[in-house]
């Protein structure tokens, strides 16, 4: 006999819970969509854990997860407008990207982790780590005292951010329902966005009128919410003794794709190293350039035959990104945060090196992609959850991710506040919105057994486009700039300006008018290089969203 699930009821409880990837029908509606997938089951309803949040006890735990998800996306950010002053002041400008894409690689290599420890060892043992791990990271950057502290203090803090953004999602999938998870992704998903573009803004303000330093510091007291809702009111709930009475934690963590995450490190590494080394430090022939592509390329290799052949766990199992929507949903997640997460630390270095805008400034010309990016997520997910659908509106957000990448572009020096202002809405509304619709289509396409998993492949994927969209358009900047300006810095101690402006941009200012005039041309050329790609990766999550197959986000049994 088949049972019917309400709309509202949460997924808790021990036993089996409803496969709503397991089992699809498809019928004709009458709509624009001419072909739906329904989701259905014949999953007994489960019973409530009682060692689970119920009730108003589930927003609080939710707020305070969403705490460490905002401090995570905001130290991701938050460097995007400082990044001249951290670079000026330790004279390493040329190297200051690394602050930035330290923090990406180590976000990047344990998050598709936690999804599997978590597993093992328990949620709340897991929360504890990362969060831990994240206020130390936070501390010791802080209290850096030269640039490359600073950089092994961003990989530890990086650590724990990658966790709390994880296990926030994972969490979320414990206590809500499916048609509801929409709704409250999106709330997740606006403390994401808020976190990934507020940074600017907030960086910039806290530099100009105190010091660089308190942009980590400021993570220490927020992070006591985390730290108590973990503490308090989470349990270890899905983890439980075996026959001898242990919990067997070593020998489950031996079972974690560890190879995997290493392969990954690896590879995502040396592409950083080849983008910040070519055309910058060293011509692209050079032959360490050549062998990190290299060895680049062949990790991406070992790592793909690791996850299909030889990992007990993968992180990234064939079984499930072979499937339609989960692979196109996982490459709509790349394309645009590589994206969207490139001009978080373009725009500012726009603003700062074309415009003369002060570092607070810069963040202020930032608001609106803040808003933009918290709209979006916000109607996404009230529009899953009061229609149970999402393919139309991830193909309109995909094409606003290509018009706000080319009207930034197209900026100049002479272009008005508004227009400037529509780029960043656009882009902003789209990955609000992308970050939502495209999480939910994730877990609509599997089982309950593999929503830990497959949260944990969308933020891989998501970290990774952010990593790599960043290295690659810095490294294409650096790469134009350096050829721009011998090219057109023609002056007798030009060997010197060059390096100088190469390492702090505050220098450009500084310049007699004449030759400041070919600096910033060089600049704007150099940008401008960087802004165009990001237009091909628009173009391609809008390609890859295109494939995701429309799966009606509904809780009713069809027999």
């Amino acid at each position: 006999m088949s049972t019917e699930r309400s709309d509202t009821e949460p997924l808790l409880g021990k036993q089996k819970q409803q496969q709503y990837g397991a089992s699809t029908t498809e019928h004709s509606a009458e709509s624009s969509d001419s072909e739906i997938t329904i989701i259905t089951s014949t999953a007994a309803v489960p019973k409530p854990d009682d060692t689970l949040p119920s009730g108003s006890n589930i927003v609080f735990v939710l707020m305070g997860l969403w705490m460490g998800v905002f401090l995570s996306s905001l130290d991701s950010s938050i460097v995007s407008t400082i990044l001249t002053r951290i670079g000026s002041d330790f004279n390493r400008y040329n190297d200051a990207v690394w602050v930035a894409t330290s923090y990406l690689i180590s976000y990047t290599a344990l998050q598709p982790l936690y999804g599997r420890i978590s597993d093992a060892i328990g949620r709340k043992n897991t929360l504890l780590f990362a969060s831990s791990t994240f206020f130390i990271g936070s501390l010791l950057c802080g209290a850096a005292p030269n640039f490359w502290f600073l950089v092994a203090a961003r990989v530890v803090a990086g650590i724990g951010g990658g966790g709390m953004n994880t296990m926030s999602s994972i969490v979320t999938s414990d206590l809500v329902s499916l048609r509801d998870r929409g709704k409250y992704q999106g709330y997740g998903n606006l403390s994401y966005a808020l976190g990934s573009v507020i940074g600017g803004p907030l960086g910039g303000f806290i530099t100009d009128y105190y010091n660089w330093r308190w942009t980590f510091y400021i993570n220490l007291p927020l992070l006591f919410l985390t730290f108590y809702v973990t503490g308090v009111h989470i349990k270890n709930y899905n983890v439980k003794r075996e026959a001898d009475g242990s919990f067997h934690y070593l020998s489950k963590l031996r079972e974690v794709d560890w190879v995997g995450a290493v392969t990954l490190v690896i590879s995502v590494a040396l592409f950083m190293l080849a983008t910040s080394l070519g055309g910058n430090s060293l011509p692209w022939s050079h032959p360490l350039v050549i062998g990190s592509l290299s060895g680049s390329a062949a990790g991406v290799i070992l790592f793909t035959v690791v996850e299909a052949k030889y990992a007990k766990y993968p992180i990234m199992p064939w079984h499930i990104i072979t499937q339609r929507t989960p692979l196109a949903s996982s490459f709509t997640n790349f394309w645009s945060l590589m994206c969207s997460m490139s001009l978080v630390f373009l725009v500012p270095l726009y603003f700062q090196s074309i415009l003369g805008f002060s570092a607070s400034k810069a963040g202020v010309y930032m608001l609106p992609k803040i808003l933009a990016s918290s709209a979006g997520s916000l109607i996404a997910g009230y529009y899953m959850s009061h229609t149970g659908r999402y393919k139309g509106f991830c193909i309109c957000s995909g094409i606003s991710l290509i018009l706000g990448a080319a009207i930034i572009t197209s900026w100049t020096p002479q272009s008005s506040a508004w227009w400037m202002a529509l780029g960043n809405i656009l882009d902003g509304y789209a990955l609000g919105s992308l970050l939502t619709t495209t999480l939910v289509s994730l877990l609509a396409a599997v089982e309950v057994k593999d929503s830990a998993t497959i949260i944990s492949i969308s933020y891989l994927f998501r970290t990774t486009g952010g990593v790599l969209g960043v290295s690659t358009c810095q490294g294409v900047f650096q790469a134009v700039l350096k050829t721009q300006l011998v090219e057109k810095v023609k002056v007798p101690n030009a060997a010197e300006i060059i390096d100088a402006v190469r390492k702090s941009v505050s220098v450009i200012w500084e310049l007699p008018e004449d030759v400041r005039e070919m600096v910033l041309e060089a600049y704007l050329i150099a940008i401008k290089y960087a802004f165009s790609l990001t237009i091909v990766f628009a173009v391609l999550a809008l390609v890859s969203v295109s494939f995701v197959e429309r799966l009606e986000l509904t809780t009713k049994v069809r027999k």
